[in-house]
């Protein structure tokens, strides 16, 4: 007889689901909402050789980034993102990835906002601390990303 044994059999996709709210509860109370508390916008096209191009909008200035959570990994590839920002000031923002579910995936938690990050504008550029090019887990040290106004 192998040394393997039988699990009982229960709901796991009950005891995954409970598990996974806690810890998303958890998560999200690290990442309150930012009300805005300055007057500045961010407005262009912006690129950077890691992360891309990053258009932003007067819809993509928010007067309150809501609570940030989870978020799909490549969530562009289960529906559309676009970052957001509010203005706390002095040229600095805080800021998050808005991921609207696309067609055919789960959508009971609606519009979700996640990987945050800070935005610092520096003429041209705007310069974009805590995100990594391999996920969340940027550290506060890291260098930012510098993103170039497209003409």
């Amino acid at each position: 007889m192998s040394g393997c044994q039988a699990r009982p059999n229960r709901n796991t996709n009950f005891s995954l689901r409970a598990e996974i709210d806690t810890d998303l509860k958890a998560y999200v109370k690290d990442f309150g909402a930012i009300a805005k508390s300055g007057s500045e916008v961010i407005e262009g096209t912006f690129a950077s050789p890691c992360f891309g191009s990053w258009t932003f909008t007067s819809e993509s200035n928010l007067d309150l980034l809501p609570e940030r959570t989870f978020i799909p990994w490549l969530p562009h590839l289960y529906g559309a993102v676009r970052p957001v920002v509010t203005s706390v000031g002095c040229g600095k923002f805080e800021g998050a990835f808005e991921f609207t579910p696309g067609e055919g995936q789960d959508d009971r938690f609606g519009v979700l906002y996640g990987y945050p990050f800070t935005v610092q504008v520096e003429d041209d550029e705007i310069h974009i601390s805590g995100l990594s090019a391999l996920g969340p887990e940027a550290k506060a040290t890291d260098p930012p990303g510098v993103f170039c106004r497209v003409p």
